[in-house]
């Protein structure tokens, strides 16, 4: 007998590691088979003695801690931390040892090593930051938070809105709410501004105004952000003080942008509104009046639909009270139909709502004048061209209509004007 196991020696030595990889194999089949009807909790401190390397039968027990970890917390803690040292690779575990952890012990230094522990299996996972996110509000922990929304912000400058609104409710400080959460970069700033606008937040957009390179192009997203942030917040002077900062010919109290040397994107920043509907285009051409700077803006119409107009459209911060002289030039082309447009001027908040027509459908480059009179303080006026649909046979708009040199100056009450028949008071 001696002699044939001495025989066969090398074989036997080669079926060694395969009988122990049947035994391993066989263990973790029985393992996993009684693992969903077992407690997770006394299941696992059992699996250290029948199966010391943990296996899957760990990681699935380790797993159901999730639903029962509540039950008995410390011996949740024990088995989970007996697992993890088995495999330290499962980045949810060590979020639930964070959970379990922070239960039993509310040390935040403890918390925060086991969500870094998570995070450094799988450091670029954005669900795995997310749920730090999560994590970290659950636990109340202001420095946690701000660190991980930072952490979950990188690389995606377009949840910028999300993180400042959970940012909101830590940190009051709009200032604190930048430097602490957003990562570095501009993008991240230009969000933030947009967000400030959607959620009327001024403090917000002036905080982020402040962190941004200056000076910025009118064309410039930010921006044109901030004013409409600040228009909607009424602060007036600072946006007229901006106004003249992007535009060296505006004076406070004249219609901004309105010579029109600025292209769509850049006058989107001095208020203007130059959506169009279908069956109408817009564009800035240099060609305006004879012996006038700037440009105009010229607007196409296709003849395809019964066009209703209420854009352009601009609100501005009104000048103070008195006579003022709305002014400009015009041409039209070619239109197709007696229902023309005309330009609407009048007070947000006061009584002045007045108008000019056009003189006809067809002309050559003509200045207009309107007399208005301003009546309330801090009030905002709005400039439109107006256009309503009608039933009429000529009721598709076509042609071609331009505008250029807009212009509100104070007047004596000595030049007023006549405004004449194409006027409405």
């Amino acid at each position: 007998m001696l002699n044939i196991l001495r025989a066969n020696a090398p074989a036997l030595l080669l079926a060694l590691p395969l009988l122990a990889a049947m035994w391993v194999a066989t263990s973790e089949y029985a393992a996993l088979r009684r693992a969903p009807e077992q407690d997770p909790v006394s299941r696992l401190q059992d699996l250290a003695e029948e199966q010391p390397w943990g296996g899957l039968a760990g990681r699935e027990l380790a797993g159901r801690l999730d639903a029962r970890w509540r039950l008995d917390p410390e011996g949740a803690a024990r088995a989970l931390g007996w697992q993890l040292t088995r495999y330290p690779l499962d980045p949810w575990r060590w979020l639930l040892r964070a959970r379990i952890d922070r239960a039993l012990d509310p040390d935040p230094a403890l918390s925060r090593r086991r969500l870094e522990a998570a995070l450094a299996v799988q450091p670029r996972h954005r669900e795995l930051r997310w749920r730090a996110v999560n994590l970290a509000q659950n636990f109340g922990d202001v420095d946690l938070i701000a660190d991980f929304l930072r952490l979950w912000l990188e690389e995606q400058p377009g949840q910028v809105d999300a993180a400042l609104f959970i940012a909101s409710r830590w940190l009051p400080d709009p200032a604190q709410r930048l430097d602490r959460v957003l990562p570095a970069g501009e993008d991240y700033l230009v969000q933030a501004m947009r967000h400030a606008r959607v959620s009327a937040q001024p403090a917000l957009a002036r905080a982020a105004w402040r962190r941004l390179d200056q000076p910025r192009a009118p064309d410039d997203e930010a921006v044109r952000e901030y004013i409409r942030t600040l228009l909607a917040a009424g602060d007036h002077d600072a946006v007229i003080a901006l106004w003249q900062q992007l535009d060296p010919d505006y004076r406070p109290g004249d219609i901004p942008g309105g010579q029109f040397a600025f292209e769509p994107a850049a006058l989107a920043t001095f208020g203007w509104d130059l959506r169009m509907p279908a069956g109408a285009e817009l564009e800035r051409v240099d060609a305006g009046p004879p012996d006038t700077d700037g440009g105009a803006l010229r607007l196409a119409f296709d003849g395809s639909e019964n066009i209703h107009l209420v854009r352009p459209l601009l609100r501005f911060p009104a000048p103070p009270p008195g006579r003022y002289r709305f002014s400009g030039w015009w041409r039209a082309e070619r239109l197709t139909t007696r229902s023309l447009p005309g330009l609407s001027l009048r007070e947000l908040e006061g009584p002045l709502r007045a108008g000019v027509e056009l003189p006809s459908a067809d002309f050559d480059w003509q200045p207009f004048a309107l007399d208005v009179e301003l009546t309330r303080p801090g009030d905002r006026l709005q400039l439109q061209l107006l256009r309503r649909r009608t039933q009429a046979f000529d009721r598709y708009l076509g042609g071609e209509l331009r505008l250029a040199g807009l212009r509100l100056e104070p007047v004596a009450a000595s030049a007023a004007l006549d405004n004449g028949p194409g006027a409405s008071p």
